[in-house]
């Protein structure tokens, strides 16, 4: 665990001085506005995911699933436009599955 920890840090501080750099620089990456929300929708899974680990794998994944949609939709971490494009591709993705289970049952490749 404390390698896993020691990347994840590692990486985190490496992507802080790049966003700096770039902002020093006078390019704008959106980066913080873009990616705050969802991080702390991590950092609030992560935290409900510790408070369980006694509870086993299972526990784990339950509530930190649970966890982490309830903090994606109580933060709002996306937009309009972006829920808009994951109901599209979603909807794509169920009309090549049924597509699938169609052309499984006629026979048709």
């Amino acid at each position: 665990q404390g390698a896993v920890a020691s990347s994840l840090l590692t990486e985190g501080m490496i992507l802080v001085v790049q966003v700096f750099v770039l902002s020093k620089a006078g390019l704008s990456t959106r980066l913080t506005r873009l990616a705050l929300k969802p991080l702390a929708s991590v950092a609030i899974m992560a935290a409900a995911v510790i408070l369980v680990r006694e509870l086993g794998l299972a526990a784990e994944i339950l509530v930190g699933s649970a966890v982490y949609i309830g903090a994606i939709l109580a933060l709002r971490a996306f937009e309009a436009d972006e829920i808009e494009q994951a109901r599209l591709v979603w909807q794509a993705v169920v009309r090549r599955v049924r597509g699938w289970r169609a052309d499984a049952v006629t026979g048709d490749r």
